[in-house]
């Protein structure tokens, strides 16, 4: 069986990552923890919230979207990532029942990626590692792979992730963590 992983918000807790980042590029904004991930989790997406903490004049949006892309995958916020219980133990569990495991992640800097796999003493599990770079989409990634779908599980935290799970025929296990 192939399993393709998704990689923050499914393996590892990046909340605190992506929470640290806002308050940094809006520190004249009190926001909560809790309602910062209150927003996100209703599909608020940056441009609407900065609309509603009235952060909405011109080029602001621009302007915080490329301060946040530049410094989102930092050494410095990177390092606030955590794995979720349990991730290693399961990772270990399904190489060892033969499983082949695959992770496709949207960052942008595969160095990165493959940096924190080895962090958390995770790298030797996947057989792939892909990473979009966002210069393509994970359903263009999926398309590279020379796999049969019809025995491969999906897992991710968007919708977009059982999206493409479904298109290329795979079963999809969609996780609330992120």
């Amino acid at each position: 069986m192939n399993i393709i992983c998704d990689l923050d918000g499914t393996l590892i807790d990046s909340r605190t990552r992506l929470d640290s980042r806002f308050c940094h590029l809006v520190p004249d904004v009190s926001l909560s923890f809790e309602n910062y991930w209150q927003f996100k989790r209703s599909g608020i997406g940056h441009e609407h919230l900065l609309g509603l903490l009235n952060k909405n004049e011109a080029g602001y949006f621009e302007s915080f979207h490329k301060r946040w892309m530049e410094l989102i995958e930092s050494d410095e916020y990177l390092q606030l990532d955590k794995p979720f219980d349990g991730v290693e133990i399961l990772l270990k569990s399904l190489t060892h029942n033969k499983c082949k495991l695959f992770l496709l992640t949207a960052r942008q800097f595969p160095e990165k990626v493959y940096m924190q796999l080895q962090g958390f003493g995770w790298a030797d599990y996947f057989c792939e590692v892909m990473v979009t770079g966002q210069k393509v989409t994970k359903k263009d990634m999926l398309k590279r792979l020379n796999i049969q779908f019809s025995s491969t599980v999906m897992v991710g935290d968007t919708g977009s992730d059982i999206a493409n799970s479904n298109e290329m025929g795979a079963y999809s296990i969609g996780v609330l963590s992120g």
